[in-house]
């Protein structure tokens, strides 16, 4: 069982966020009996704090650009013309100081996108009357839904010695991180190149630099969606998981478990490429479901399908509920985990269609579970 921080032991920020759920999440018995199916009313109230929580997203991103250009654009009329100097090297004291406002201006923009997605993880806590004050790991509860209002990395599948990037390019890997890091400066940039390339010499200066509103604000909203996603799925993962299990696995599956569940986890994690939350609380309940310790080992190597060929040939029931299981627990199937599926049944080692695994996914995304499939 991991470890539950006590409040104290939080500090900074996190500590603030902490308190504020704390005090204002109403704790209580969850009245639905099936915690992990959002009930109609759970449903519209969810969509109304997204779609709330997107368009004041929004609207922060549009603020953050005018609040940028607008000031520059006075301070350019009082001193436009002063340079100073710097080695050989002669600059505008407009652009200097617009790189030191443009800097400072990043806080207030992620403390006010905190404060709209702490204000939705907290709605929707509510609106699902979760956590359950009964439960002994109500605090650790309420610290994870904290990190995913603050956007933090969930990196707790390092505790089993998971690494989702074994095996991928490192030039790819450095690529995609900071694309991601800096995926809204790197769209302006494009939008701008696009602009001046379509308009030419009509393209006026605040027009493409007013267009930036429109993408920082897109990438924003993008933000939040993930932030409201995550919390829906901390909030119903756990008991999707045990209802599954208790409806699909049987006692045959345990040995195997114990002996290749840590590759499954691996080779399930690979895929989905990114340390994911909903991978941890998936090895996190097969521990609990089964009784069994994974073995927490770190990985040094990539693995395939082809090493948890005897588990599927002798146990192929098991195997293939977990995999489907596995694959569909952030309520997502990519292009590649669907190919993945193809090769195994090509194999012999998957017995469920591709179509009934996406229903599976979708299914719970929507707050319906993990819906029971039936191998023929």
């Amino acid at each position: 069982m991991e470890k539950v921080k006590k409040p104290e032991q939080i500090k900074g920020i996190k500590k603030l966020a902490y308190t504020y759920l704390d005090t204002k999440v109403a704790l209580q018995v969850n009245k639905n009996q099936e915690a992990f199916i959002l009930t109609k009313e759970e449903q519209n109230r969810i969509k109304q704090i997204k779609i709330k929580t997107l368009v004041y997203a929004a609207l922060i991103g549009f603020g953050g650009v005018l609040a940028y250009y607008l000031p520059i654009y006075a301070a350019e009329n009082v001193w436009g013309s002063h340079m100073f100097k710097i080695a050989n090297y002669s600059l505008k004291w407009v652009d200097v100081l617009g790189m030191i406002y443009g800097i400072l201006l990043i806080w207030p923009e992620i403390w006010l996108l905190n404060v709209i997605n702490m204000r939705a993880v907290k709605d929707i806590s509510i609106a699902c009357n979760y956590p359950n004050r009964e439960t002994k790991q109500v605090k650790l509860m309420l610290e994870k839904l904290t990190d995913v209002g603050l956007e933090l990395d969930a990196k707790e599948l390092q505790e089993y010695g998971i690494n989702p990037y074994l095996g991928m390019n490192k030039i790819y890997f450095w690529a995609l991180t900071l694309f991601m890091k800096f995926k809204a400066t790197l769209s302006n940039i494009v939008v701008k190149l696009v602009l001046k390339r379509l308009l030419g010499r009509y393209a006026l200066r605040a027009v493409t630099d007013l267009a930036g509103m429109p993408v920082f604000g897109f990438w924003n909203a993008w933000a939040s969606n993930k932030v409201i996603e995550e919390a829906k799925m901390r909030i119903m993962l756990p008991e999707a998981i045990n209802e599954y299990l208790t409806n699909t696995i049987g006692e045959n599956s345990k040995e195997y478990v114990g002996l290749h569940g840590k590759i499954l986890i691996q080779y399930i994690a690979q895929l989905k490429r990114k340390y994911n939350y909903a991978m941890y609380l998936y090895a996190l309940q097969l521990e609990q479901f089964f009784g069994i310790e994974l073995n927490k080992t770190e990985e040094k190597q990539a693995v395939s399908g082809q090493l948890l060929s005897e588990w599927s040939k002798n146990d192929l029931h098991g195997f293939t509920h977990l995999v489907a299981l596995g694959f569909c627990v952030d309520g997502a199937l990519s292009r590649k985990e669907k190919k993945e599926l193809q090769q195994l049944m090509q194999d012999g080692q998957f017995a469920l269609e591709i179509d009934k695994v996406q229903e599976m996914a979708v299914n719970f995304k929507n707050g319906k579970g993990f819906k029971f499939i039936r191998i023929d």
